[in-house]
């Protein structure tokens, strides 16, 4: 054979492989995505301490990873005001190989002087989601920003 021949033929591998890994990254990416907004995923909850006032969010779930690469997730979460402005964020990250489950918790504290100013009987304010999904060695993924805004009136 000759270097000509070779070279087209390492070129079609390399594009098969790029196929290849490229399918199985969509593949990943759609089957963890789809888990992670299904309701039963996410759970949130909102506690006031009794003792201070101070308001609590806290948003934890449990995500599995049936596919077949691992995956790099990071979580946000923030509680803006009626301005925009953030009241409280934190976020996490973790690491799901391929086949497990993980179980996340994410809590912002609100305190009491804060929580009282948004007006929560009237919904003013809003709920910031951030994920992040990667896969294959951080190569491809996508971030998703959701935003839940309170019913304030205009």
């Amino acid at each position: 054979m000759n270097k000509t021949k070779l070279l087209k033929i390492a070129i079609l591998l390399c594009q098969l492989f790029s196929l290849f890994f490229l399918g199985l990254s969509l593949h990943t990416i759609f089957t963890v995505s789809l888990f992670a907004i299904s309701t039963e995923t996410f759970n949130f909850a909102f506690n006031i301490d009794e003792s201070t006032g101070d308001l609590f969010v806290i948003l934890d779930g449990n995500l599995t990873n049936n596919a077949f690469l691992d995956v790099s997730l990071f979580f946000e979460v923030a509680v803006l005001n009626s301005d925009g402005q953030n009241i409280a964020k934190n976020s996490t990250s973790l690491n799901l190989n391929a086949g497990d489950t993980s179980p996340f918790a994410i809590k912002l504290l609100i305190p009491t002087e804060i929580a009282w100013s948004i007006n929560l009987e009237n919904n003013i304010g809003s709920l910031e989601i951030t994920l992040t999904l990667k896969t294959l060695g951080d190569l491809v993924g996508f971030t998703n920003k959701m935003m839940i805004t309170g019913g304030g009136e205009n």
